[in-house]
């Protein structure tokens, strides 16, 4: 088997990438290679003795999030995040804030379906609007 069959095995296997995976140094892990090895199994049967898998690096996350001001920006708005993830991610939020006004006992059960119904069709559009109205029909 070929190092690099090798690496790319144990890469796919572990779900790391193809750099994670450091070979051991030394004449018998050539030898290990060159004899054995053929499937899947016999990689993950015995990796160990012939590689090391690099821990990710730390804060690998944050870095990420990084650089995401508007001057780095590409594409249109709406290209970045589509309309309809906007849309899904909104009336999420809206839904558990109407569920959880129903469980403290603001807001009755026809006042929460008539609240649903605005959600979906738009009327209400932001977290502010639906507690205006809310406290409009309280009141």
């Amino acid at each position: 088997m070929n190092i690099e069959t090798f690496r790319r095995l144990l890469a796919d296997i572990k779900g790391v990438g193809r750099n994670r995976i450091k070979i051991k140094p030394g004449r018998e892990v050539l030898e290990i290679l060159k004899t054995s090895l053929v499937t899947r199994e016999d990689v993950r049967k015995r990796w160990k003795e012939i590689a090391d898998i690099e821990p990710a690096k730390k804060h690998m996350k944050t870095e990420r999030k990084k650089k995401r001001g508007e001057g780095s920006r590409e594409g249109k708005k709406f290209s970045r995040l589509s309309r309809k993830r906007r849309w899904m991610i909104k009336v999420r939020a809206l839904r558990k804030l109407v569920k959880i006004l129903k469980e403290q006992g603001k807001i009755d059960n026809t006042m929460k379906r008539i609240l649903y119904r605005k959600i979906k069709g738009g009327e209400i559009k932001s977290k502010r609007a639906l507690m205006e109205i809310v406290d409009r029909k309280v009141m």
